[in-house]
């Protein structure tokens, strides 16, 4: 086998060491590949909201803030005024008003509920949603909206339109019509 003794240059030097890199992944990049479920991985699994987030219950001051978690956690919830177009506005809430609810279980189905209160009047409030797990590490995030009634200000009460919304499976399988009396009457 004839042997070459001339000395190696650079560029062979870095082209050799490449090579060897590659093969080195290669084997790791299979193993990846074939689904190993024990090989280890940088990503650890977070809380995540299957539900998706809810407010409810606003009174001109207040609101009840809901999400569920895939797992035990506790929510955090950080309010901020925003004016109609998602900017946000000057004064109390600029920065947020975080809330920090009880720590979810199985019983609970996960899910928290936070009670916010003194909210101002009339303003539309943003809310970002997330839940921390037992080590402190915080899961998907989630946002919303909902605007406060209008309340008492200087002066008499203001007032604005509301609306209420309801919908369900009202007349499921055709039980419910009644079409002797013209149909389905509100």
């Amino acid at each position: 086998m004839p042997t070459n003794n001339a000395p190696i240059n650079r560029r062979q030097l870095v082209s050799g060491s490449l090579a060897g890199a590659a093969l080195i992944a290669i084997p790791g990049t299979a193993v990846a590949h074939r689904g190993d479920r024990h090989a280890p991985g940088l990503v650890s699994k977070r809380l995540t909201l299957p539900s998706g987030v809810a407010s409810g219950d606003v009174s001109s001051n207040s609101a009840v803030l809901w999400a569920r978690s895939s797992g035990p956690g506790r929510l955090h919830a950080t309010l901020q005024a925003i004016s109609a177009d998602g900017a946000p506005l000057r004064g109390r809430f600029a920065r947020g008003l975080r809330l920090t609810s009880g720590w979810t279980n199985p019983t609970s189905d996960h899910t928290a509920k936070i009670f916010a209160g003194k909210l101002p009047s009339g303003t539309r409030l943003k809310v970002t949603y997330a839940f921390e797990d037992e080590r402190g590490r915080m899961g998907e995030r989630a946002v919303g909206t909902f605007t406060t009634a209008p309340g008492k200000r200087f002066g008499p009460r203001t007032s604005a339109a509301q609306s209420f919304v309801w919908t369900a499976d009202t007349a499921g399988q055709g039980y419910g019509i009644n079409e002797d009396i013209g149909g389905m009457r509100g």
